[in-house]
């Protein structure tokens, strides 16, 4: 929950500033899809139809929305100073 905490406002804030790219124009559906897969590596699929209606992303804002890398997992941000935490949180999520 702490690494959420940590992260949720930063993505929300850059998905934001995507959204309000300058080139930006009638794609959002398209853009959080990209978004999510460039972070994740997962693709949403429940809103299909809508980014059919929508226009291709520009590729500037393709190339802004790429530049944001997966997320760390959690093992990473524990990696070397384990000192209980990371077992502690991975046993709090099974």
């Amino acid at each position: 929950m702490l690494l959420m905490s940590i992260c949720s406002p930063r993505l929300t804030a850059s998905l934001l500033e995507l959204l309000l790219h300058p080139s930006n124009n009638g794609t959002s559906h398209r853009v959080l899809t990209l978004f999510v897969k460039c972070l994740t590596g997962a693709t949403i699929t429940d809103a299909s139809d809508l980014e059919d209606e929508e226009r291709e992303i520009p590729e500037d804002l393709v190339e802004c929305i790429q530049e944001y890398g997966p997320l760390s997992s959690v093992s990473r941000v524990f990696q070397g100073d384990d000192s209980g935490s990371f077992s502690e949180l991975s046993s709090s999520l099974t």
